[in-house]
């Protein structure tokens, strides 16, 4: 039995000086630079849930074990008067915590046996339990209103497709091979075979899982009707599931049935949520079946289903997550200019901030009585929790709230961290762009340093006043970074977000090049000989393009990238993503997919390039790497190719730890060997 263990936030944020360092030794206490293997010394805070009584706020932990080459998740829960913290598992893989309405059990998902599970830990006293044995374990959950159901999402095994179309089932002698029959066959690291995830309804009292949802299509995100009766969820039942991305929010019965279309428009659809009147069903979602370049609103239906609305259509700006409050208004996080923040919004589209300043709300919940629950991270910080007493439309600064949790205080103060400073200039076509620059560690005015520019994925994505190891290991090098949002980034309005469709590189390549410019014009201390430029994903695809366009660059560290769109189009595991993005197919517009490929411009590069690809890579498949690589050398480019092994899109977040730390230590490597520093 797991005894909790206490403490109290005030222990916490005096830890240093409890060890022994007063206020005269702190200050001659230099901070260290930070490096790659700061990575196995920060804490990652997530998936906040308020207990039902209001007063602890649960959230999930995770940092990582190097010896073991694994991570460390568990579960805590603070005191939201008091601060006061309690460790509640130790379990390896720990997360997504859930109370039950009667505030009697705690649901969280755990690897701690293999495949994630389901189980149970009883308030107070008393050990936890799974309550499922799934064989593709549980990607998902939520509670019923009664408290002693739950609804939970496995993959489950569909008549293929193969067996259809030949009449009988084939197996496999060598037991290996895999048949496709679905253009989206593999995801992630993994093929899919005919597995479909889909809802269950189980008792915590004991017995099968019931399966209420079926078919070939892909289930999620279930959310109980309050009366407990129905479970919405999302679902795309199209023709061509694999090939749109029109999903919808859907119904079926608690206890099984058919599945109903309950509404949608005709873009990507997600989050169901009821009131807690179940009046209403609110939802994230887009009107433009393009979808991809189509900024999400939250939108609004009735309770017996129909045609929504948008209730923030006015606004203009990207929701991230939302929640329901006590009166009928909605807590949603909004990105805003680099910036989350968490307004108020009441059902007729009228907003008013309440949790604001530089820094981003990188987590939401909210308490039946209107307490707010909230993850803040900044530039110089990685994300702890806090609270609001009452969940009012006063806004204030997401720093200024009750601050619950400290684990990283301690790494912060013994490291030299770069805040950000930003700025707005002019891209393409005279528009209005926002980029940010951080100075080296241990800047001096009058010294000369390089810069490093960093390129976002996406495109649909954004930089901001979070927090950015990456970032940071580069400014403790002794480099500048820059970054910034050109044009198809979220948070700057619809207009702004598709202005790439169609062509997602010249405009944007124009807007990050401006950005380059303005800040050698602003900051005197960056050598313009010495400039370096990496990205990941769309950022790869960028950073190809960039060293295909100008030779201004030093260096380049280009990673999980983009390289040739025609063959992109038959391997990537988004089938849909070509034609949308770039209007058509290899057969039907190859020029234009040709032009807009980074390899067609190989005669082009000179710049040294490492090149960063994990192999099981299915999104950016790995071959774009190795097409990006062979040109190189076939031009006579200085370039290294490093592979990931048993890694796939997600590795500077979530892949192995010791490979995540290589990916970073190549990266400083790199860029070390033709970025010297220079300091005064």
């Amino acid at each position: 039995m797991l005894k909790p263990r206490v403490l109290p936030l005030t222990v916490a944020l005096t830890a240093l000086t409890a060890a022994g360092l007063n206020a005269q030794e702190a200050d001659r206490v230099v901070p260290a630079p930070v490096t790659a293997e700061d990575l196995f010394r920060i804490t990652e805070v997530a998936d906040l849930a308020f207990h039902p009584n209001g007063e602890r706020l649960t959230f999930a932990t995770s940092r990582l074990d190097r010896e073991a080459n694994s991570y460390l998740r568990a579960l805590w829960e603070a005191e939201v008067e008091t601060g006061e913290l309690r460790q509640l598992t130790r379990g390896e893989g720990d997360g997504s915590p859930q109370w039950s309405p009667d505030g009697k059990w705690l649901a969280f998902r755990s690897s701690r046996g293999g495949s994630p599970q389901l189980w149970l830990l009883p308030e107070g006293i008393g050990e936890a339990r799974p309550v499922t044995d799934l064989e593709t374990g549980v990607s998902g959950f939520a509670w019923a209103p009664d408290s002693r159901r739950l609804a939970v999402v496995s993959e489950v095994t569909e008549p293929s497709a193969a067996e259809r179309l030949l009449g009988e089932r084939v197996e496999s002698e060598s037991g290996d091979l895999i048949v496709a029959d679905r253009l989206r066959y593999r995801a992630g690291t993994a093929y899919l075979g005919s597995s479909y995830p889909h809802i269950l309804v189980l008792s915590i009292d004991g017995g099968a899982p019931v399966q209420v949802t079926e078919g070939p299509y892909e289930d999620s995100e279930p959310a109980w009707s309050p009366d407990g009766e129905r479970i919405a969820f999302v679902s795309n039942r199209t023709d061509e599931p694999d090939f749109n991305r029109n999903s919808d929010i859907w119904i079926v019965d608690a206890a099984g049935g058919p599945a109903r279309r309950f509404s949608g428009g005709p873009g990507t659809d997600a989050a169901p949520r009821w009131s807690p009147d179940g009046e209403w069903l609110a939802f994230r979602g887009n009107s433009d079946p393009h979808d991809y370049g189509s900024q999400h609103q939250i939108w609004l239906v009735g309770s017996q289903g129909g045609e929504p609305r948008s209730i923030t259509e006015a606004i203009d700006h990207t929701p991230s997550g939302f929640a329901w409050m006590p009166g009928g208004d909605l807590a949603v996080r909004f990105q805003i200019h680099g910036e989350i923040e968490i307004h108020r919004l009441a059902l007729d589209g009228t907003h008013l901030p309440m949790v604001t300043g530089k820094g981003q709300a990188t987590g939401l919940a909210v308490a039946r009585d209107g307490g707010l629950g909230y993850l803040w991270t900044t530039p110089t910080g990685p994300a702890e929790v806090y609270a609001a007493p009452t969940a009012t439309g006063d806004a204030r600064d997401g720093a200024e709230g009750r601050r619950l949790s400290a684990f990283n205080d301690e790494w912060i103060a013994s490291r030299q961290l770069s805040d950000t400073e930003g700025f707005w200039y002019k891209g393409a076509e005279n528009w209005d762009v926002q980029g940010w620059i951080m100075k080296p560690a241990g800047f001096a005015a009058d010294g000369s340093y390089p810069m490093v520019l960093e390129i976002h994925g996406g495109p649909y994505g954004m930089y901001g006043n979070g927090f950015s190891l990456e970032f940071q290991i580069l400014a403790s090098q002794g480099w500048g970074v820059l970054f910034t949002n050109p044009r198809g980034s979220t948070g700057y309005g619809q207009s702004f977000e598709a202005a790439v469709t169609g062509d997602l590189v010249g405009k944007a390549f124009d807007d990050i090049m401006a950005g380059v410019d303005q800040a050698l014009a602003d900051h005197d201390w960056i050598d313009p000989a010495r400039l370096g430029v990496t990205g990941g994903s769309y950022g790869g695809l960028m950073t190809n393009w960039v060293v295909g366009h100008t030779d201004r660059f030093a260096v380049a560290v280009t990673q999980r990238s983009i390289s040739n769109w025609i063959s992109f189009f038959g391997t990537a595991d988004i089938p849909s993503w070509v034609e949308l993005e770039l209007d058509g197919t290899p057969w039907e517009v190859p020029m234009r997919l040709w032009e807009s490929s980074p390899i067609a411009y190989a005669d082009q590069m000179t710049t040294p390039t490492l090149v960063l690809h994990s192999e099981l890579d299915f999104r950016v498949p790995v071959s774009q790497g190795e097409e990006m690589y062979r040109a190189l050398v076939r031009q006579g480019v200085p370039s290294l190719f490093v592979r990931f092994p048993d890694e796939g899109h997600g590795l500077p977040g979530s892949g192995q730890p010791l490979h995540r730390l290589e990916r970073l230590q190549w990266i400083v490597r790199w860029f070390s060997t033709y970025l010297a520093p220079v300091r005064s």
